[in-house]
């Protein structure tokens, strides 16, 4: 029997409203600390932004799809960098689910609780937000190992689990690689391109400054919405591009050092002109100032001629996979290669 006081619902006898089942919404989960009882408490209902960029809803309609056709529970494990989607895709497939919704706060466990969850019987998602800091305790494998019979299905009625977090590093083992227990698992590094582009296209003032706002955050390296509104915003505001608005901004890139490397035409000791590699190496981004300054030598120590005064607006910029940054001239006048340094190693 499921009991509804106004915004509460228990599972026990008594003269009180009793219902059939858990209504559609968010519900949660609570237990009170005097009788060790656990309850669910009515909560707001998710909002969403005017628009959602991306391929969320995609991935929502094969969640909710792949659900509906199996007859146990469904794990969906949503890791990776803030701001890039994770809350986001979690909050999309509630609200498409036409599901109750239990969310969890709190690092519960024990016999009392997998019965709380047991008592559900009914479809429902089990939301916990993440996952890895509210389970984050002493022993938080036994506590996370407690939600392994339920994410079984050894209990009556069909669940959907939906945990989000931001590394697996704390994830109890038995989780992770068990496509019987969490059998979606999407990892966020950073905003794709194409969903920046289409920001920008959405919400930049003068959309001749797009092309810009993408190579910046190409070279920048994980991006998350909150950097790419902030970006967008500043830039709308003082009629800035991307690489003179976000020198301003706390958005640091995280790759520090490199190796710069360019070619140069040069007259050696004899005054025949000859192409040369230069080499050096600074300690900072190439996008954290407007102008560059820099030496080279070649590997035999020769110097270079050229101060390496690069002027951002004259050169393009791109990066590949392997993070390298290349700035070529718009005019052609000459390219530089940032290669990130490797850390440094200590050995004792």
């Amino acid at each position: 029997m499921i009991l509804k006081i106004k915004n509460i619902i228990k599972f026990s006898a008594g003269d009180l409203e009793t219902i059939t089942e858990i209504p559609t919404g968010n519900w949660l989960l609570k237990v009170n600390d005097n009788t060790g009882e656990y309850y669910l408490e009515k909560q707001p209902a998710f909002t969403l932004p005017e628009k959602v960029y991306g391929d969320v809803y995609k991935n929502v309609d094969r969640y909710l799809r792949t659900f509906s056709r199996r007859d146990k529970n469904l794990g969906i494990l949503l890791k990776g960098l803030k701001g890039t989607g994770k809350s986001l895709t979690a909050k999309c497939l509630c609200m498409a689910s036409d599901l109750p919704v239990i969310l969890i706060t709190e690092p519960f466990s024990g016999p009392a609780f997998q019965s709380f969850l047991s008592n559900i019987t009914q479809e429902c998602i089990i939301f916990i937000d993440e996952f890895e800091k509210t389970f984050q305790t002493d022993d938080y494998r036994d506590s996370q190992s407690s939600l392994l019979s339920i994410f079984d299905g050894v209990f009556q009625g069909k669940k959907l689990f939906l945990l989000t977090a931001n590394n697996t590093h704390t994830i109890n083992n038995a989780l992770l690689n068990r496509p019987g227990r969490i059998h979606y698992l999407r990892e966020y590094e950073g905003l794709p391109q194409d969903v920046i582009r289409e920001v920008g296209a959405d919400l930049l003032d003068d959309k001749t400054q797009l092309e810009d706002l993408l190579q910046v955050f190409q070279v920048v390296g994980e991006v998350n919405m909150d950097m790419v509104i902030s970006l967008i915003t500043e830039m709308n505001m003082y009629k800035e591009n991307a690489r003179e608005a976000i020198t301003h901004l706390n958005i640091t890139p995280g790759q520090s050092s490199y190796e710069v490397i360019w070619n140069e035409t040069k007259k050696d000791n004899l005054g025949i002109e000859r192409e040369y590699t230069f080499y050096t190496e600074v300690h900072y981004h190439p996008l954290a100032a407007r102008k560059l300054s820099f030496y080279g030598y070649t590997k035999d120590g020769f110097k270079s001629s050229n101060s390496g005064q690069i002027d951002l607006e004259k050169m393009n910029i791109t990066s590949d996979n392997d993070g390298k940054i290349f700035l070529k001239h718009k005019e052609g006048h000459i390219s530089y290669e940032f290669i990130p340094a490797k850390p440094y190693k200590f050995v004792f």
